[in-house]
């Protein structure tokens, strides 16, 4: 009977959070799935990864600082699924709001409402998103306990182990927060230090240190070169926010530990588009809120009860309108994927594809595709460098460097995504030139369906 009482008391005591949790989970789960083709199912696989003893930049080529995989290869181990993937996020959703409560108290309702009109993109799972609950917990310590310097070193630290450039830029700020208090930034520093140098012992016991400073920083010159779009709605709106963000803080200049939040520009820079403006427009939301002040109390509860009913009700017809748009189905035949809720017209498409991969299934086989890592995963190949073919996410020269990969593979059967090449445009991150050089110089051997294979002796 007193464990029923316990249980019941921790309900009440969280049951926003809990309400929190499952939320985040039907979101991800029968909502925005839409939105998981992406960076998510990429996330997934690199934890699916490391799961299986693969290396982060030796094995695969991921151009950011591992910690997010790492963390969420972790249940992995358990079940390795992709519902698993979706669970641990949902946590990570609710830790964020943990500390949202604690900064907005009944606010972060209508900031839970303004995550859902962005079409959920505010909470897509990826290392972006666990760089940007560290910026909030910083954001928290440093206006409430501003005297936990080691504390916030560490939380510093691993914000450059999610994101390392705009946990470089937070660490900048910081000392810019606390310019000429030597003490309190060597402190810090000291709590920056123990992650990096732990990652730094990986690095150089796995013999991928110089892989991942050509990735994750030398690679950053194509990325940006290849990748920056400075024009369209969504850098205008970039724009706008953050020079709102400045003059509001320019208005309380006692309260510096603002200045941390105007980093979240750097999520959105270069790639101007709704999944990365999100994660700045959530940073803008915490500073708005923060300073709205509504003083009758009555209204303050009809203001957050709208705020719940029009996340239910933006979600239901958010459903509704992928319902509308064409049957869903889970995907109960592939490997990792049996819960995983998408289209029907996906569904059919990658059943097809597999099977046309099922021929090669003995060959040494490269896929040159926009989703090369699902199919990686569901038949349990490893992932690779061919995996993620996006300009900047190969280092220096990565074009170069590929072409030159794949000039020394031997007795390999390439199969190019003739579809994915056709709609890739110029703001496109596919590298259309990597494929048409295997289309130019290599022998096209069949064709199935969208699919070309060719051969390299």
């Amino acid at each position: 009977m007193s464990k029923i009482r316990s249980i019941g008391k921790f309900i009440i005591n969280n049951k926003r959070l809990i309400f929190i949790f499952f939320f985040a989970f039907c979101i991800y789960e029968f909502i925005s799935f839409h939105s998981n083709n992406g960076d998510p199912i990429a996330m997934y696989s690199f934890s699916h990864a490391i799961k299986n003893g693969e290396i982060p930049y030796k094995d695969f080529n991921i151009i950011s600082t591992p910690l997010y995989t790492f963390i969420m290869s972790i249940g992995l181990f358990v079940f390795d699924n992709y519902i698993v993937f979706i669970f641990e996020q949902s946590i990570l959703v609710t830790i964020l709001f943990y500390f949202i409560f604690k900064i907005l108290d009944k606010k972060a309702w209508i900031f839970l409402f303004g995550i859902c009109l962005f079409s959920y993109f505010g909470v897509l799972p990826t290392y972006n998103f666990l760089c940007f609950l560290f910026l909030v917990i910083i954001y928290y310590l440093e206006k409430e306990y501003p005297d936990k310097d080691f504390l916030i070193g560490l939380m510093l630290g691993f914000a450059i182990l999610s994101k390392h450039t705009v946990g470089l830029l937070l660490c900048l700020c910081m000392v810019i927060v606390h310019f000429k208090d030597y003490k309190k930034i060597f402190r810090r520093i000291s709590g920056i230090a123990i992650p990096c140098i732990i990652f730094l012992i990986y690095l150089i016991v796995t013999k991928s240190l110089y892989q991942f400073i050509n990735l994750s920083f030398l690679g950053l010159f194509d990325f940006g070169s290849k990748n920056s779009n400075l024009a369209g709605k969504w850098f205008i709106a970039s724009l706008i926010l953050i020079i709102i963000m400045f003059c509001i803080i320019i208005k309380h200049p006692k309260a510096k530990y603002n200045y941390y939040l105007l980093c979240s520009y750097f999520f959105a820079y270069p790639l101007y588009d709704i999944n990365h403006f999100s994660l700045l427009n959530n940073c803008f939301m915490i500073l708005v809120l923060g300073y709205l002040n509504i003083k009758n109390a009555k209204y303050n509860n009809y203001i957050v009860k709208f705020a719940i009913v029009m996340c239910f009700v933006y979600s239901v017809y958010f459903f509704a309108c992928i319902l509308s748009y064409g049957n869903v189905t889970f995907f109960k035949d592939f490997n990792h994927y049996q819960f995983y809720l998408g289209f029907k017209s996906d569904y059919d498409y990658d059943y097809k594809v597999n099977k046309i991969l099922d021929k090669y299934k003995d060959k040494n086989m490269i896929i040159l595709s926009g989703y090369t890592m699902f199919y990686d995963v569901i038949r349990d190949r490893k992932i690779n460098y061919y995996d993620v073919l996006l300009y900047g996410n190969h280092g220096y020269n990565g074009t170069e460097y590929m072409i030159d990969k794949i000039n020394k593979e031997k007795d390999v059967y390439i199969i190019v995504d003739a579809r994915r090449y056709e709609i890739a445009n110029k703001y496109s991150q596919y590298n259309k030139e990597i494929v048409k050089y295997v289309m130019k110089n290599y022998t096209k051997i069949d064709s199935k369906g969208i699919f070309n294979i060719y051969y390299k002796k």
